[in-house]
């Protein structure tokens, strides 16, 4: 389908009209992207502990704003059409690092599928769907593609869901009292998350570059405002209980499983069993505790066959275990099934 050249601003004068930036709105952009390279520096001066990603978001919203307080930001389509291009590249490059920082908490997986790793191509995807959809003239392939956008949002707010409620449950089992502070910012840094995110579409639905019901200057403060609350602050508050009130690292890191398969409950069992296993042992070891000195003793020599005797029982008890998780190993490397590695040895 061809389009006429300047097609879109002569049947939409009122969308034209609503395109248009008030001088102060792009002041204000200017003044948010001085404000962001503060926070730049901010964080840069904290280094080791300000590491690369709370420099880099707010250094990009310095760029962004930046080139958004000139003509540069913006693309003028064939048709007639505005589109302010700096802001999908701010979200392709901030969000990844947002949510790889929220990895850090716990980890989300459905069927053994790590589904952290995978929602940050996800975001990817989601973006270039919205993306496309603001590019688009045909207003039905528009909103299709908003709907997937939103469908793979819809994914990623699940994954981070879960993996913000398994840190806040962690730190709250801990029961200490910085534990419960902990527990208390981290159901914070979830409500700004959630909140914040959920900003983007409902701005765009309301853009020029959507239904076209606000004017450009309003969504830009608007998108300023999202940007201030999943960017500026969560970032100062993330930092502040990561490397504060820890030491820069998440004690609650844990694993949200959906769906197990069945191999991955019996290597659950079968870790277990290794584990009770070796707990047996080791209290076995301690109620007859070897000589620490053997050539103080008389029977030195008898300690020490003692000593190996266990040793070697321990190991030989570990065997089994051994065998029924590498064959496990192998069925899930190799679909067809029929390979299996079994594990013989002596001990001698």
């Amino acid at each position: 389908m061809s389009v006429v050249y300047g097609e879109w601003a002569a049947q939409n004068p009122s969308c034209v009209t609503l395109s248009n930036i008030d001088l102060g709105v792009r002041t204000f952009e200017l003044c948010w992207g001085i404000m962001c390279a503060c926070q730049a520096v901010f964080f840069a001066l904290r280094y080791p502990r300000g590491t690369w990603e709370f420099v880099l978001v707010p250094l990009t919203e310095c760029f962004v704003y930046g080139l958004g307080y000139s003509e540069i930001g913006y693309i003028l389509l064939w048709d007639g059409r505005q589109v302010l291009w700096t802001r999908t590249v701010l979200w392709l490059a901030t969000v990844p690092i947002i949510l790889n920082q929220i990895n850090g908490m716990a980890a989300v997986r459905i069927y053994g599928v790590d589904l952290n790793v995978m929602q940050m191509y996800f975001s990817t995807l989601m973006i270039c769907f919205g993306h496309t959809a603001a590019l688009t003239h045909n207003q039905s392939l528009k909103w299709l593609f908003f709907i997937i956008a939103m469908a793979i949002f819809g994914l990623i707010c699940f994954i981070n869901y879960h993996t913000f409620t398994a840190a806040e449950k962690h730190y709250k089992e801990s029961g200490s009292e910085i534990d419960l502070i902990i527990a208390k910012r981290i159901r914070l840094l979830a409500v700004i998350f959630f909140t914040s995110w959920t900003m983007y579409p409902l701005f765009f639905v309301l853009s020029v570059e959507g239904a076209c019901v606000a004017s450009e200057s309003v969504i830009l403060v608007c998108f300023a405002l999202a940007d201030l609350l999943s960017k500026n602050v969560f970032g100062v508050l993330f930092w502040d209980t990561l490397w504060n009130l820890q030491d820069g690292k998440w004690s609650s890191y844990g694993t949200v499983t959906f769906f197990k398969t069945t191999d991955s409950v019996t290597k659950t069992a079968i870790s277990t069993a290794m584990e009770e296993e070796f707990a047996k042992q080791k209290a076995s070891r301690s109620d007859n505790p070897p000589a620490q000195y053997p050539f103080a003793l008389p029977d030195a020599e008898n300690s020490i066959e003692q000593e190996l005797s266990q040793v070697l029982q321990f190991h030989q008890s570990l065997i089994p275990f051994i065998t029924v998780y590498y064959a496990v190993e192998a069925n899930e490397s190799h679909n067809d099934g029929n390979k299996t590695i079994f594990f013989a040895g002596s001990f001698e």
